[in-house]
């Protein structure tokens, strides 16, 4: 399971892309997670996935990360 910390986080937003760019999953709360599944409940392939996590903190300033998942089953 993927969750972000979010300490100091007001809102977040997060988009999980596989390696072909197709949409996986996404969320807009700040306690989100990607369980490995797909926004319509199948189950992902064991592999590399790009997630976006985009949020705004306490201090008003906005956050942008992109970074690599590694799902392992």
């Amino acid at each position: 399971m993927f969750k972000p910390i979010t300490r100091g986080v007001v809102t977040l937003n997060a988009w999980v892309y596989n390696r072909y760019g197709a949409l996986i999953s996404s969320w807009d709360k700040v306690n989100g997670f990607w369980d490995g599944y797909t926004t319509s409940g199948l189950e992902c392939r064991p592999g590399e996935y790009f997630v976006i996590v985009e949020a705004t903190g306490f201090d008003n300033k906005t956050y942008k990360i992109k970074s690599v998942l590694s799902l392992i089953k």
